[in-house]
């Protein structure tokens, strides 16, 4: 990661890289955090365009759903209500809300932020980034899964070990798309990457 930070600054800007894993400064941070948004603003802009055009997409499609068995809800009966929503009809409506729920939360989320951490820190244009987002959608998925159950895991644990689990996996995003690591090996690699820096992570 250190290296792709490293390449990927704007040119016109030089920073004080050090490589004994010394951490920048808040001041640096934010300085490095606005080069980058401002030079990438329009790819980003692009790609919250696309995760708005998709959001409003999975909305319409409930919207319509919820409409259709609206109106037929209003042609039975109410003495046959309960027949139909006791029907294979209403469990084949209920099934399919509850699998555009799960696709729209579980492969929206890794793709756009894929997407985004490709346009900033590998500085590619939009169809680039929106092809990485897609690529790493399913591995980000999987690396998400892992922590956020390491995490719940934790807060059994009485929440300081979820914690100390959070700060670790903090940067697996970053892991997946940039270091090209994949699964317990991306959970490893961003827990290396906050070795001896954890309180200040935190902070």
């Amino acid at each position: 990661m250190e290296n792709h930070l490293q390449e990927n600054l704007p040119p016109q800007e030089s920073f004080q890289f050090q490589t004994e894993k010394k951490l920048f400064g808040i001041k640096e941070l934010l300085k490095m955090t606005f080069i980058l948004i401002k030079e990438r603003l329009r790819t980003l802009l692009a790609i919250w365009g696309v995760g708005l055009a998709v959001t409003f997409f999975f909305v319409l499609i409930n919207l319509l759903v919820l409409v259709s068995t609206f109106k037929i809800v209003l042609k039975v009966p109410p003495q046959n209500l309960s027949y139909l929503f006791s029907s294979s009809s209403s469990a084949v409506i209920f099934v399919l809300l509850i699998v555009i729920f799960v696709i729209f939360t579980f492969l929206y989320y890794p793709w756009m932020l894929a997407a985004l951490i490709s346009a900033l820190g590998e500085r590619k244009g939009f169809k680039e980034a929106i092809k990485t987002g897609w690529q790493k959608m399913l591995p980000l998925l999987w690396v998400s899964i892992l922590s956020g159950l390491a995490i719940f895991g934790g807060f059994l644990l009485f929440i300081i070990p979820a914690i100390i689990f959070a700060v670790w996996f903090a940067f697996v995003g970053y892991s997946v798309v940039l270091d090209k690591q994949r699964g317990f090996s991306a959970l490893r690699f961003s827990k290396q990457l906050v070795s001896g820096y954890w309180w200040k992570v935190f902070a």
